[in-house]
């Protein structure tokens, strides 16, 4: 998630503001009712990729990587997340409208 350093956030721990404020946040959680773990962050301006190893019991890594932050009201953070040897993802990509609905019925 993005962690926007504003409001509750602005309240938190000093350390934790400055190592984790305004940056994408990744946890993980091995349970629906296990506590969830900080696996690390990244932000535009530092480290601008998390990756995992060994993603879904593969060699593959599963890869989440920031794009761009932009400051605005909200401020906004583009990232990818793929599975790297599985699937494909860049920055420059673009995602492409939905299809449009059938407008007749299928036949048989």
């Amino acid at each position: 998630f993005y962690n926007y350093a504003v409001g509750i956030i602005a309240d938190m721990d000093e350390n934790f503001r400055a190592s984790l404020g305004n940056h994408v946040v990744i946890y993980a959680q091995s349970g629906l009712s296990s506590s969830s773990e900080l696996k690390g962050s990244i932000s535009a301006g530092g480290t601008t990729t998390y990756t995992q190893a060994g993603w879904g019991g593969t060699t593959n890594s599963l890869k989440v990587e920031v794009c761009s932050m932009t400051a605005g009201t909200p401020d906004k953070a583009k990232i990818i997340i793929y599975v790297d040897g599985a699937t494909t993802a860049t920055c420059s990509s673009t995602t492409s409208a939905p299809t449009k609905a059938p407008t007749k019925a299928a036949t048989s």
